[in-house]
């Protein structure tokens, strides 16, 4: 199966969110942690409050 990088970078934060568990996570924290281009993580974070997955 092949992803397209938006997915595979909207999974990535997902599963992140889902380790942490509680509490405040940054864009910052999770493309530093997975070497993510902040703005386009941004973006994909946007995306993922808005369809409310986060």
């Amino acid at each position: 199966m092949h992803l397209t990088k938006h997915t595979d970078y909207a999974l990535r934060t997902l599963l992140y969110l889902a380790a942490k568990g509680e509490g405040v996570v940054t864009i910052d924290e999770v493309a530093e942690s997975f070497h993510i281009n902040r703005h386009h993580l941004g973006k994909v974070a946007q995306e993922l409050v808005e369809r409310g997955y986060v």
